[in-house]
């Protein structure tokens, strides 16, 4: 970016938005979790609440009482994820935005390498670790080619907190292009970067976000494994600008189902187990098999067909070891 500022207030410098929908006692967690580490920073933090029906706006109204930078937006109605993680983008009037998921926490002592990056550096995109993915094969980087950043890191941006977005990727995106494709921050990142002639994205290669201990509700649902990251993954990877190479898609998007073992034998129990996985299943997204799990469409065939009987004995099984420490016979 243009015109470096020398010295930028951090409060001034960077905004943090918690996109929520029914999750009151995650924002609760959350927020207990946050405020103490941002407070030296004196970040602005907006929940940006989807209509729940529960009580958010009442939990975060007590704790602006502990925060005065805690806003809260609330939608008049229900705009589905993607309109509701765009709004929280464009809330922020800060050179960058960080949108946090409500069931991440942030590791604070790393905090100071954010704002000494973001100030001295003002790159168009910044990226985080998260704690158990601890990706230490890939060392800190400035890129400052698309497709290298998609082949390396790709699969990692999946992950919403990953990446702080500039003022820069935020006006430019295009937004509507990426909607209902279960992927519109990544969409929305390798899009911009595409079109730009030039730009600096940085892996800091820091531990910045962990998972809460809370039940994680819907996320990686197994009755959805096919659906979001077999043919949802596929297409909307394929999809981006013809600049950034075949090479780095395709691996792109083999990688993510590599890293997180989606496709293994135990996964592919889950999903048959949860319904996600059937012989038709199977057939509708057997085309996309060659891209999320090379080698492995014989593998999905026969799961398709695993006996359910014995998916629940293996439940069963491995839940009985976990409480005793020893097999149900």
């Amino acid at each position: 970016m243009d015109n470096k500022p020398e010295v930028i207030d951090p409060s001034e410098l960077l905004t943090l938005c918690m996109p929520t929908y029914n999750r009151v006692v995650n924002v609760c967690e959350a927020l207990e979790d946050i405020i103490p580490k941002i407070r030296p920073y004196n970040f602005r933090l907006i929940v940006v609440d989807n209509c729940s029906p529960d009580n958010t706006r009442k939990v975060v109204e007590a704790y602006q009482g502990l925060y005065d930078r805690l806003e809260y937006f609330g939608q008049d109605e229900n705009k589905g994820y993607d309109i509701n993680f765009e709004t929280a983008l464009k809330l922020a009037k800060t050179p960058y935005c960080w949108v946090i998921g409500d069931g991440n926490r942030l590791q604070a002592q790393n905090f100071p390498a954010i704002v000494k990056t973001l100030s001295e550096q003002m790159p168009d995109i910044y990226i985080v670790d998260e704690v158990h993915r601890a990706l230490s094969s890939f060392p800190p980087k400035v890129y400052t080619d698309a497709s290298d950043l998609l082949h390396d890191l790709g699969w990692h941006m999946t992950l919403l907190s990953s990446t702080i977005f500039s003022q820069k990727i935020i006006q430019m995106g295009n937004f509507e292009k990426y909607r209902n494709t279960h992927f519109l921050h990544l969409g929305v990142v390798f899009d911009s970067l595409a079109r730009l002639d030039k730009f600096t994205a940085v892996w800091s290669g820091l531990d910045l976000i962990h998972g809460s201990m809370l039940p994680k509700g819907n996320s990686w649902n197994p009755g959805r494994v096919m659906e979001i990251f077999g043919g949802a993954w596929t297409e909307l990877i394929l999809s981006l600008p013809d600049n950034l190479s075949m090479e780095a898609k395709r691996y792109c998007i083999a990688f993510h189902g590599k890293k997180t073992r989606l496709f293994g034998k135990r996964h592919l129990k889950k999903q048959r187990a949860a319904g996600g996985l059937n012989y038709s299943i199977y057939k509708k997204y057997e085309k996309y098999i060659p891209y999320f799990a090379p080698g492995k469409r014989l593998r999905i065939l026969i799961y398709s067909f695993y006996p359910n009987f014995l998916n629940r004995y293996y439940w069963r099984n491995k839940r009985y070891i976990r409480k005793t420490g020893k097999p149900l016979f």
